[in-house]
């Protein structure tokens, strides 16, 4: 662990009272910077950082029943740590939680693709070369790249416990956010924001990026509300980052554990379905997903698990906390979200119209326990037997229950930051609040 006084502090941990488990992180990080704002340089800067995180765990007998008591803690290498920790094993007095066993040694870790050494090795070539193609890309589609922001980071994560787990791993992350601005003939002016992060370069594609941004630029700026009613919806693009979020924490640890889950195990989880069933992976092992990782905060190790298929729980993905608590196999908690593609080709989601496609919303967050949405769109088009015209504004509601009884997902697939699936998903007869 490259932090500077860790012996010392674990003979501490291991000999304070009532301190009864800890697990430890270390993460060094590389950073690696460059801020522009239209052509001029604002920053360039190298960051080198060491952070230690420590879990503190107190078990103790209180009335007649076992409780465990917890903190955490973040420290810096010239941190005075004795009193740091004192200070948090007494909030940890203030907590009573159900206890339950840290995982151990002797677990199999598998080999994750979470680190591009090419990357890493030479980082601001690399970020000299992204940019230069952003800055390339935006002339060419005449549109003005009014800030860019480029950073690779390099990090060693290495774990250890109080069982005598040692174990790490190093990632590495490209980060690109920029600012398209389009004109119209009359001065007008509209803004598209990129951004993306990726584990390997191979994954970046900053041509149609700016391409994809400047035709969202050019594009808002003719934009009008939707129509209100209720149409079918294809969800596309950014949309799709959360689209799932309903399904993932419904089929978690803590919905079952805190008694919030609808779903139970090989029942539905959509009832009275006329449209492509979910089936549902969560996987750490995702080559470039961002949520790759061989072990999981309790030094558990990952491994991919089929939550549900076609259509049914299978499979609860959970740590060792939820596993133990709920009589389960512990797997991990839940990774990156693989969703199984359906038999109908893209363009094909947008038949019979009218339809709406939604690229970009302000926001999407289905709720987790009712699964009702209400996402303002940013951006939208509205696609009817006379043609396609860009939509901004207004906001499509439901509930997930409803609208994946009639779902529809594309044979396409694409991957984003912990999403590979149906590059569409089209959803029928949602309310369109608009003009």
């Amino acid at each position: 662990m490259g932090f500077p006084g860790l012996d010392e502090i674990f003979v501490f941990l291991s000999q304070v009272k009532p301190l009864t488990a800890w697990e430890a992180l270390v993460v060094s990080s590389s950073a690696f910077q460059e801020f522009r704002i239209m052509d001029e340089v604002e920053c360039v800067r190298e960051l080198n950082s060491d952070r230690l995180l420590l879990r503190l765990y107190a078990e103790r007998v209180l009335d007649g029943k076992r409780v465990l008591g917890e903190s955490s803690l973040v420290l810096n290498p010239l941190d005075e740590f004795r009193s740091r920790v004192r200070r948090s094993i007494e909030m940890a007095a203030l907590v009573k939680n159900e206890p339950f066993d840290l995982p151990g040694p002797g677990q199999h870790y598998s080999e994750v693709e979470t680190h591009d050494p090419t990357m890493a090795a030479n980082p601001f070539h690399h970020i000299a070369t992204v940019r230069k193609r952003l800055e390339v890309k935006s002339r060419q589609e005449q549109v003005v790249l009014s800030s860019s922001e480029v950073w690779i980071e390099e990090k060693r994560r290495t774990f250890r416990n109080s069982l005598g787990i040692e174990a790490g791993y190093s990632e590495t992350e490209l980060f690109v956010d920029f600012v398209c601005l389009a004109k119209d003939g009359l001065g007008h002016e509209s803004e598209s924001h990129g951004c993306r992060k990726v584990r390997r370069l191979q994954d970046l594609d900053p041509d149609s990026m700016v391409a994809r941004n400047a035709r969202f630029a050019r594009d808002t700026l003719s934009a009008e509300e939707p129509p209100t009613g209720e149409f079918d919806v294809v969800f596309s693009h950014e949309s799709l980052d959360s689209l799932f979020n309903y399904f993932v924490a419904q089929s978690g640890g803590p919905a079952a554990y805190h008694g919030w889950s609808r779903f139970k195990n090989g029942e539905p989880v959509v009832s009275e379905v006329a449209g492509d069933r979910i089936t549902l992976t969560s996987d750490p092992a995702l080559p470039g997903g961002l949520k790759s990782l061989p072990f999981d905060d309790n030094g558990l190790s990952m491994r991919p698990v089929k939550v549900i298929e076609n259509g049914l729980l299978c499979q609860r993905p959970v740590e060792k906390r939820y596993a133990q608590y709920l009589r389960l196999e512990p797997s991990g908690a839940f990774a990156n979200v693989v969703i199984e593609p359906g038999a109908t080709p893209f363009d094909s989601l947008f038949n019979p119209k009218p339809v709406l496609h939604c690229v970009r919303f302000s926001t999407f967050d289905p709720d987790p326990v009712s699964g009702a949405f209400s996402g303002e769109i940013r951006l939208g088009y509205w696609l009817t037997d006379s043609g396609v015209k860009p939509v901004k504004g207004g906001s499509v509601s439901g509930v997930m229950e409803n609208a994946f009884r009639r779902a529809t997902f594309s044979s396409e697939t694409v991957q984003r930051e912990a999403y590979h699936g149906p590059k569409g998903v089209k959803l029928c007869n949602l309310a369109v609040a608009g003009s």
